[in-house]
């Protein structure tokens, strides 16, 4: 067997070697005279693949490392008796990932959330319905066009006009074809609102290079007709003639673009398409497109810890800020102060005499915030949670318990409420706690109830605490357990803001429950905190299984 195969592909000798000869040549050079006495191409989008390249050849398959086809006369070659296979979905991640950076861009330079905007996506299919489910998880609202699948499937899908007319944002991902081109012309583009912007990354000839630049539209193309030669007739971004919203994002033209670390977005994950998605690794919100990577895994993921929102800062905007580090000298005392008095057991007056008088020094909230640092503190320590373990840490089978599937190393955990944000997770466990329950955490950041708010009770050793869903919010609490997530059992308390009415209930534990699924072991859905549930239709049945439903659901899916 003879194979003729693009010699920009690469490794194909060592896989195709045992069975056939493998000729390399370069895409736009391969003619009818080297495919005459040939069984098969391995071609790319250089290669055009009809009667003139094919006629009177062997040729019986054309395997294209693409998704797209219409370099491959397909009636013809359907007429002959060749078989034509594409790579469909194989740069699916990529163009998301693409997408996000750009969506990224656009929100940090136009000043606007994913929840203000409409995203129209024109053909849904391998990349169309990864960027719809990412979208939506972000919080964009999402409206879809694809007319062979709606005819073929009925699945609820708008026309494009309608699509186009509601757009803030619209981007393209079908193939080419007759169809399609110029599926962007000058009339569709007169229907789109002044500012909308136009996103491509199907192929350049989708769109009408000359009508969108005379329409004036912002965009971000990552493809353009007549490529890879670039299109002069598209003008370079000027920011002197060009405001931040009328500026062009485009790829291949040496205009480099700095990641966008003000803005806090989920993580696009590499979790499969959807029918593949395995067990812990949901459709989750956030590459660290803050951090300027694309993480493929929790445990290679890097992290840049940040401050809470100033008041009056948008939500999604942050200030960067470092992670917990120690001077030498801090760190040097610290540690000889931690080796001797941390073995609290030994010092049975210890807890009196100092630790309870200086805390309750304190107002109960900066106790608790003295307390957690001094936890993280300990984790700086080398050794230090392994001291941790060695104090107060028991282990025995008889304590072990098992639950909905879960192996419990003891029955006695640490609710929610003391960790909100999950900073201290590897150090509460090394304390010898069964598992650890971290939240109530609701989507966006919220402050709680205004002080006072919690109150010391000395005659009745009681605290009164309503706090009400303090906490930095999702983005904050995914960080943390990127980087604090060990061994131990780690439950989710999740909630929805204070401010989200009862009817959008459901959408903010769904949001919740999505994004920290691959961190947690179990969840816990709080619908009782009086900053959830106000008034009295949220404590009716119909209202909690609105909210359970879609839960279960989305479980379902992960975990068939």
């Amino acid at each position: 067997m003879k194979i003729i195969a693009d010699c920009a592909i690469p490794f194909l000798e060592d896989v195709l070697t045992p069975f056939a000869e493998v000729v390399r040549i370069a895409g736009k050079a391969i003619t009818a005279a080297d495919v005459r006495d040939a069984d098969a191409l391995i071609v790319r989008t250089r290669t055009r693949c009809d009667a003139r390249l094919l006629a009177g050849s062997r040729v019986r398959m054309i395997a294209t490392a693409t998704i797209g086809f219409d370099h491959i006369d397909l009636g013809w070659c359907a007429a002959h008796g060749i078989r034509v296979t594409t790579a469909a979905g194989c740069n699916a991640r990529g163009v998301l990932q693409w997408i996000g950076a750009a969506l990224v861009h656009l929100a940090r330079v136009q000043g606007w959330q994913p929840d203000d905007r409409t995203l129209g996506i024109v053909g849904v299919g391998h990349v169309g319905s990864l960027v719809k489910e990412y979208a939506e998880a972000w919080g964009f609202r999402v409206l879809c066009c694809d007319p062979p699948r709606e005819e073929r499937e009925r699945l609820g899908f708008l026309p494009l006009e309608e699509v186009a007319a509601q757009a803030d944002l619209l981007t393209f991902h079908t193939p080419l074809d007759e169809t399609t081109r110029h599926l962007a012309d000058e009339r569709l583009l007169g229907m789109l609102r002044p500012d909308a912007v136009v996103i491509n990354t199907s192929r350049g000839e989708v769109v009408d290079g000359e009508a969108l630049v005379r329409s004036g539209h912002p965009c971000a193309l990552d493809v353009w007709e007549h490529e890879p030669a670039i299109d002069r007739t598209l003008p370079r971004p000027d920011p002197d003639r060009h405001p931040p919203h009328r500026r062009l994002l485009r790829a291949g033209q040496g205009q480099r673009h700095r990641p966008c670390r003000s803005m806090r977005w989920p993580a696009i994950s590499a979790c499969p398409s959807p029918g593949g998605i395995p067990p812990k690794q949901p459709l989750h919100p956030a590459p660290d497109l803050v951090a300027g990577t694309l993480p493929h895994h929790r445990r290679s993921l890097r992290h840049r810890g940040r401050k809470p929102p100033a008041e009056g800062e948008p939500d999604g905007f942050r200030s960067p800020a470092r992670p917990l580090r120690l001077p030498p000298r801090i760190f040097l005392a610290e540690s000889v102060l931690f080796s001797y008095f941390l073995p609290v057991r030994k010092h049975a007056n210890m807890y009196q005499r100092i630790i309870k008088p200086v805390l309750f020094s304190l107002t109960i909230e900066r106790a608790h915030r003295a307390v957690l640092l001094l936890l993280r503190c300990i984790g700086l320590i080398p050794g230090g949670r392994w001291l941790l373990r060695k104090c107060y840490a028991e282990a025995h089978p008889s304590l072990e318990r098992e639950v909905f599937g879960i192996r419990f190393p003891n029955p006695v955990g640490l609710a929610a409420g003391f960790d909100r944000n999950g900073e201290a997770i590897r150090e509460l466990s090394a304390l010898g706690f069964g598992f650890v329950e971290i939240g109530t955490v609701t989507p966006r950041p919220q402050g709680g109830n205004p002080r006072p708010r919690v109150f010391r009770l000395p005659r009745d050793r009681a605290i009164i605490n309503r706090i009400g869903l303090s906490n930095h919010g999702l983005e904050a609490m995914i960080r943390h357990l990127q980087r604090n997530r060990g061994k131990g059992i780690v439950g989710c308390n999740i909630g929805k803001n204070t401010d989200t009415p009862p009817e959008n209930a459901a959408a903010d534990y769904l949001k919740a429950f999505r994004s920290l699924y691959q961190y947690a072991d179990y969840f816990t859905v709080n619908i009782s905190c009086d900053n959830s549930c106000r008034d009295e239709f949220s404590h009716t049945p119909e209202h909690i299984l609105q909210i359970l439903g879609p839960a279960r659901a989305e479980c379902a899916r992960y975990r068939p």
